[in-house]
């Protein structure tokens, strides 16, 4: 029979084991939930009619031909890392392999998590670059990826996206600024930002970046020689149809 010393080692070891799979379950619920929608679902009678998702996709910011016979769709807060981590592993290559042969158009909703209120700040200025230029807006895109701050902390403050607009934008498509800084601080937007988000939340949208292939959403995207194996998939299917 084991005495009291062995006994009480015994439960110091249950107890730390216990306690590092409590910790383990906590860490891997909040890893789940970091980048989910923080609302609860909406029930169909409060959900936003926004028309045809088609039709509606013809107002937002494109990028590529807007014949390709492929779309993608992202949802997206310019302030969510894992946002930033398909803008590096993804986009590029997108571009490179999709976008710039004529084979696809990428298309940008707005989905703030919201991650702080500067999540809807840093949309709403993506929305009023698009208003004075939908490359400047795409030039805005690139940016806010490349030189976003830490998620815990309000960065995307009007001044702050101010100088990205200044140093990368302005340079390239001779922005209004003052009207830019006019139409941030005034939130001239944010209708269509929130317009986009229910939209978004009506289509099973709960975490960003969240993709639709042709209408279809995908469960995941990466890594990206995945994504691209099935693009590819839906261009053999497409593409003979179309001819």
């Amino acid at each position: 029979m084991p005495d009291k010393k062995d006994r009480t080692d015994h439960v110091q070891r249950l107890t730390m084991y216990t306690g590092i799979g409590v910790l383990a379950v906590v860490l891997i619920l909040v890893a789940v939930s970091l980048f989910t929608d923080r609302d609860s679902p909406t029930s169909p009678a409060d959900q936003e009619d926004v028309g045809n998702f088609e039709e509606y996709l013809e107002t937002r910011p494109s990028l590529g031909d807007p014949n390709a016979p492929i779309t993608l769709v992202e949802f997206a807060d310019f302030k969510c890392p894992a946002c930033k981590a398909f803008h590096e592993l993804a986009f590029y290559n997108l571009r490179e392999d999709f976008i710039g042969l004529g084979k696809m158009r990428l298309v940008f909703m707005n989905f703030p998590i919201p991650l702080g209120e500067d999540s809807y700040t840093a949309a709403v200025a993506g929305e009023c670059l698009f208003r004075q230029d939908e490359r400047a807006f795409w030039a805005y895109y690139d940016a806010m990826y490349t030189y976003q701050g830490p998620e815990s902390q309000r960065w995307a403050t009007l001044s702050r996206l101010q100088e990205i607009v200044r140093d990368y934008v302005d340079p390239i498509f001779d922005i209004d600024e003052e009207d830019f800084a006019q139409c941030v601080e005034e939130e001239r937007y944010r209708d269509v930002v929130e317009r986009d988000r229910q939209l978004g939340r009506n289509l099973g949208v709960r975490g960003t970046p969240t993709l639709f292939l042709n209408g279809e959403k995908l469960d995941r995207w990466g890594p990206y020689s995945s994504l691209k194996a099935r693009i590819e998939r839906e261009l053999e299917e497409v593409e003979p149809a179309a001819q």
